[in-house]
């Protein structure tokens, strides 16, 4: 059996054919942590479905039903998966359920095309988990005809049911009325213990999730529509997102979220969005993210270690924090985000901004600045 992390839960997959294992590479895994559960289609299972799905060859056979084992897996670690196509984009995913034939899949290519930053992070089969008391939309595996996913995870933007119109109109919407809307898109299990597992992880969702309806056409408007209205209704603040990030990190996944305040000027001005990832090791010069004392959190660049020490400053500061250890640093900045335009830490114009700004030669030039303004 190989052994795979989907959706930040390890388990244990008896693959047989091509289809599923190439589909299921990028979530191997070869850490530490044991498998939670040991997925196999027994020879007596596999024979039934191929009587009743006659049309289908065993390698999508065994795709499906290891889909559908790890499915109910999923709904005892507080997820499930729904039959959307889910984009992400500035640090948050949003998900777009229909019928097959509607255009969930149109719709997010759209995406593509409108916003140079957006990724289809799984274009059937996202799995949504409750997370340290919020949402977190997850790629996996199993991801339609196409195979278009990432293995990553994103905080939940929002969940939005589409229908076919020849005008862009989008609504939020109760959980009254997307619960048959999202019932009928997360089928599982239909064991009367399963079911009632279903029906608790789906409370959890709903109650959480910002929920929409939306008729839309195939016109790239209709993706400006829809973000336009979905972005704006988001009021989560940092703080309550912290333990969610905190343990995608020690997970080894990459956390894109928006920052606040000025310290790291002009890098980030606040709003801005950074992507953040653990490393094996950090060194001088490293935007990090660290634990203070108080339990929060700070962004701030690494400009001397001693030891287990560390020393951080902001940008735009010209003291530094109090020193603190190695170990309280979750992840480093890989990415910054400017008025939607990605700018990686290996890029040119982010070696220029650091000769330029962060150097010694830099600093100093900041210093003589401020000096100037205060006479």
């Amino acid at each position: 059996m190989n052994t795979y992390k989907i959706a930040d839960i390890v388990v244990a997959i008896d693959v047989k054919y091509g289809l599923l294992e190439g589909r299921a590479q990028p979530y191997l895994y070869n850490g530490k942590e044991k498998p939670v559960a040991q997925i196999s289609v027994p020879d007596e299972v596999m024979e039934k479905a191929r009587i009743k799905f006659e049309g289908l060859g065993d390698a999508e056979l065994e795709y499906l039903l290891c889909g559908a084992m790890f499915y109910d897996v999923l709904h005892d670690y507080d997820g499930l998966m729904l039959h959307s196509s889910a984009v992400a984009l500035d640090g948050r995913a949003y998900l777009f359920s229909a019928n097959s034939g509607v255009g969930k899949s149109t719709h997010t290519a759209l995406w593509l095309k409108a916003f140079p930053n957006a990724v289809i992070l799984n274009d059937d089969k996202p799995a949504i988990r409750a997370v340290g008391g919020n949402l977190i939309v997850y790629g996996t595996p199993f991801s339609g005809k196409h195979d278009i996913s990432v293995n990553r995870g994103y905080l939940l933007g929002g969940i939005c049911f589409l229908s076919r119109g020849n005008e862009n109109r989008i609504e939020e919407i109760s959980v009254k009325e997307a619960l048959p809307l999202f019932l009928a898109q997360s089928d599982g299990m239909k064991k009367e213990e399963r079911v009632i597992k279903r029906l608790n992880v789906t409370d959890k969702v709903l109650s959480k999730a910002r929920l929409y309806k939306m008729k839309c056409n195939m016109d790239i408007s209709a993706a400006y529509t829809s973000y336009e209205k979905m972005k704006t209704a988001m009021p989560v603040t940092l703080s309550q997102l912290l333990p969610a990030i905190e343990e995608m990190l020690l997970n080894d996944m990459e956390v894109t979220f928006n920052t606040n305040g000025s310290s790291m000027l002009p890098l980030l001005r606040s709003g801005d969005s950074v992507t953040v990832k653990k490393a094996q090791a950090y060194k001088k010069g490293d935007v990090v993210l660290f634990k203070r004392d108080d339990e929060g959190f700070v962004l701030h660049r690494i400009v001397k270690i001693k030891g287990d020490t560390v020393y951080t400053e902001g940008d735009s500061l010209l003291t530094r924090d109090e020193p603190f250890e190695k170990e309280r640093i979750i992840g480093k900045a890989v990415a910054f985000f400017r008025k939607g335009k990605k700018i990686k830490i290996s890029d040119f114009k982010y070696k220029v901004y650091m000769l330029c700004y962060v150097s010694v030669f830099g600093k100093a030039l900041r210093k003589i600045k401020r000096k100037i303004k205060r006479q």
